[in-house]
């Protein structure tokens, strides 16, 4: 008895998808590469990345430059749906007021899985901090804000995020940055939920009443920042349904 020949094994869509993120992350740290070099960051199969990558531009993912590839326009696109310019409008002055009155670079962050991502900035034009700068990519446990977004959604908060909690602020002297202070507060929808941290890195050590006033008006800062999302009526601020409800609905 013969066999048919061997039915076609289509690829695993989770497994699709994050080769396909594998390769778009490959150009966080170099905006032009080969197949050859996307292969190797990677870790894939190189007719896989030619591949892959081919099919990336044909959606505008990524774009040709000669025989490599850089990011294409519909990842700008799209990345501005989830952040539309209207806020960055609303919320843009607010921070360049806080640079000033801080002295330090200001950002507003955003968890994603492990790591916090700086979706906004007003930083000071000499500024020589690798730490909240537009669009960097952090792992939340190496700065003040992931450990407030950390500590806020967290299904069972640990002792030391318990004691975030509660103060309402994380502070770091010098541990994440040597020689700056680094502050950073929760940024709330009007449902009260946490959705963003709000961090101030200046290279300044402070301490006692100068610190507590500092957390003061950084705390005011984002209070501003929840009430002028509220204006501009954007999801990321005004719009978030609770927790609870989107679990009832569920």
């Amino acid at each position: 008895m013969t066999s048919g020949p061997a039915p076609t094994v289509k690829p695993d869509p989770p497994a699709l998808v994050e080769r396909t993120f594998h390769i778009l992350g490959a150009f966080r740290s170099q905006p032009v590469l080969g197949v050859s070099e996307l292969a190797r960051r990677t870790g894939l199969p190189r007719t896989t990345v030619h591949r892959l990558a081919n099919q990336l531009v044909e959606v505008g993912a990524l774009s040709r430059v000669n025989a490599r590839f850089r990011l294409g326009p519909t990842l700008f696109e799209l990345g501005n749906l989830h952040y539309p310019p209207k806020i960055r409008e609303t919320l843009q002055p607010f921070m360049e007021d806080l640079r000033e009155l801080s002295g330090g670079d200001v950002g507003l962050l955003e968890k994603v899985g492990a790591d916090v991502i700086v979706v906004q900035a007003a930083r000071l034009r000499k500024s020589n901090s690798p730490m909240l700068k537009l669009g960097e990519r952090i792992p939340a446990n190496r700065c003040v804000g992931g450990r407030v977004l950390l500590a806020f959604n967290a299904a069972k908060p640990t002792a030391r995020q318990n004691q975030f909690l509660t103060a309402g602020f994380v502070v770091d002297h010098g541990s994440d940055e040597p020689g700056r202070t680094a502050v950073a507060v929760p940024v709330r929808n009007r449902q009260n939920r946490v959705l963003g941290a709000l961090m101030v890195s200046a290279p300044m050590i402070l301490g006692g009443v100068e610190l507590e006033t500092f957390i003061h008006t950084i705390n005011a800062f984002a209070r501003t920042f929840t009430l002028a999302g509220q204006t501009a009526q954007v999801d990321f601020l005004a719009q978030a349904r609770p927790k609870s409800q989107s679990a009832q609905e569920q």
